[in-house]
């Protein structure tokens, strides 16, 4: 309650007059004849500029944090999207809500929980979209190609140096099965969508 209760304030002064368009987006848009589907936080309208967002929550610097997001494939594939069905998009907006609880005072600040916020906006350029939608093309292609023999290629645009991916540890080990036991829970990644489907 207080974490919501302070970010209303903050947005309040730092985006007055922002306009919501839609929150909890779960939305589907074409590239060619590939369907791409987004989960998207929040977009927003703010001096005519329309923004995607996306709420985190962290302990780590911010300055830090926002690194992970450039580059970054989902956010190309959010401002394609709000790009698409706005026919505008001034950038991805993370919105990093940093919390934490402090046991006793610590210089001026108070004993107890706090919080800070902060954000970064990334953009995407033309060519940049258009490339996201050239790779998307080709790894489609490749696992359509692969399917059938159950092997697949390593995405090379994943970033492999980002050591905050959970599976890095199996793209290093060229995705052997005894770590794939050891370190992953088999789920079904498209529960929430086919749950969606059928409401």
């Amino acid at each position: 309650i207080t974490l919501l209760r302070n970010y209303i304030e903050w947005e309040e002064k730092n985006f007055p007059r922002a306009e919501t368009l839609g929150v909890e987006i779960l939305d589907r848009f074409n590239i060619g004849e590939i369907g791409y589907t987004v989960k998207i936080d929040r977009v927003i309208k703010l001096n005519n500029n329309i923004y995607c967002y996306d709420y985190k929550t962290t302990t780590a610097k911010t300055h830090y944090y926002f690194m992970q997001f450039s580059p970054n494939f989902a956010v190309s594939a959010y401002c394609n999207y709000v790009q698409k069905k706005w026919g505008q998009c001034s950038g991805f907006i993370p919105m990093a809500m940093q919390i934490g609880y402090r046991s006793r005072k610590y210089k001026d600040e108070p004993a107890g929980f706090w919080c800070k916020f902060d954000y970064d906006i990334i953009n995407r350029n033309p060519d940049q979209l258009k490339d996201f939608e050239e790779t998307v093309r080709e790894w489609h292609d490749r696992m359509y190609q692969h399917n059938t023999i159950e092997k697949f290629p390593c995405n090379n645009g994943a970033y492999m140096d980002y050591k905050g991916c959970g599976f890095r540890p199996l793209c290093l080990s060229c995705n052997d099965e005894a770590i794939k036991e050891s370190l992953y829970h088999k789920t079904n990644a498209f529960e929430y969508l086919e749950k969606e489907s059928v409401r």
